[in-house]
């Protein structure tokens, strides 16, 4: 019987909370962020952490002053959708540094099967049929998202998953198999 899987930090379907700062050119002579700036600036740091995000969209607006907030949204190549937020920290002339992470988001349940299965596979050393989980994942899960394990034609399992904060998942699989057509 399969025990939990290791937490492992999702590269492709689960937000990760990263800090981040960059320098970003306010406009020429007004006292907003350059939202384009500040975009690529995310994209790039998140790829340098292992995170590649295909778009990142921030609000417009956002005043060059110490304190004022930051909310985007970027997605990645999985389909999640990644809520970012963060602040302004520093300005200094037309130079504004700024932080911001990943603070939660929606991942489809296809990719949050992807890696469970793979996990416990490789940790029980066996293939399962298929491992199946809701349409939309909300992220960081709170508490959990329960899953179907398909171990063989007639035996599946309920896999209860957690995804925290910083992207971590962890796979328990009950220890009794579901009853014929019981869902999890």
């Amino acid at each position: 019987m399969p025990q939990p899987a290791s937490p492992s930090r999702l590269r492709r379907g689960v937000p990760v909370s990263l800090l981040l700062s960059a320098a970003v050119l306010a406009g020429c002579g007004t006292e907003t962020v350059n939202t384009g700036e500040m975009e690529d600036t995310i994209t790039e740091q998140f790829k340098a952490q292992g995170i590649a995000l295909t778009d990142v969209t921030c609000e417009d607006d956002v005043k060059a002053e110490v304190g004022e907030s930051i909310a985007c949204q970027g997605k990645n190549p999985a389909g999640t959708v990644l809520n970012i937020e963060g602040s302004v920290k520093s300005r200094d002339g037309d130079r504004v540094r700024f932080e911001a992470k990943a603070v939660s988001g929606v991942a489809p349940g296809t990719a949050i099967a992807s890696e469970a299965k793979a996990r416990l596979e490789q940790q029980v050393g066996r293939k399962a049929q298929a491992l199946t989980c809701p349409d939309r994942v909300t992220l960081p899960t709170t508490p959990s998202v329960r899953c179907k394990l398909q171990a063989d034609e007639r035996t599946a399992y309920g896999v209860t998953i957690t995804v925290d904060g910083q992207g971590k998942l962890n796979a328990a699989v009950d220890r009794k198999p579901l009853a014929q057509g019981q869902e999890p």
